[in-house]
């Protein structure tokens, strides 16, 4: 389990990902718990997928697509194909948590990206899942801005944000009770 202040931490976390994203807490939840996982296995950090799922949502992809547009990246970086193995020997590395560990998941596919000169044809020999394809591309491509915006805001939450958002919202709630019952 989490100690109080990491689990404080990740439902602030949660939150900024609800207000960069186009993403609501339920689709949140259940996107996350797909990708959870695999992102830990492969090292991507906390941030880094909850910035993926906030760029993709906000680029109009759905809550669960973008889960999947995820998963299908995370799963092309462990299962490389040739091509891939390629750019890691190219880059230096012997795999993708190597890679990921170095330079985080978005640095991570900007530099494959680079071993092919920005070619989409050779982007999709390294990622040959089409639903990781499409995924790699929009957050490497449109959605880079959106994405370094979430991760930075990811980064630096505070933990009692998540106090914050309880205490608006329990005050508005509150306020509501109150005017009902003084009608």
């Amino acid at each position: 389990g989490l100690a109080t202040k990491d689990a404080q931490r990740l439902a602030s976390q949660f939150f900024v990902t609800l207000d960069k994203g186009a993403i609501q807490a339920a689709e949140l939840n259940t996107a996350f718990g797909r990708i959870a996982p695999l992102a830990r296995n492969v090292g991507v950090s906390i941030e880094d997928a909850l910035a993926s799922l906030a760029t993709l949502t906000i680029g109009g992809v759905k809550p669960a697509e973008s889960a999947t547009q995820l998963r299908g990246i995370l799963s092309d970086l462990v299962k490389p194909t040739e091509s891939m193995t390629k750019a890691f020997k190219e880059l230096g590395v012997a795999s993708a948590e190597e890679l990921i560990q170095s330079r985080g998941l978005l640095g991570a596919l900007q530099a494959l990206n680079q071993t092919t000169n920005g070619s989409t044809e050779e982007i999709a020999r390294l990622f040959d899942q089409v639903r990781g394809l499409s995924g790699e591309l929009a957050l490497t491509g449109r959605g880079t801005n959106a994405y370094r915006e979430a991760f930075e805001a990811l980064r630096n939450v505070s933990s009692d944000l998540v106090q914050k958002k309880f205490l608006l919202v329990a005050g508005q709630h509150g306020q509501t009770v109150d005017r009902e019952f003084n009608k």
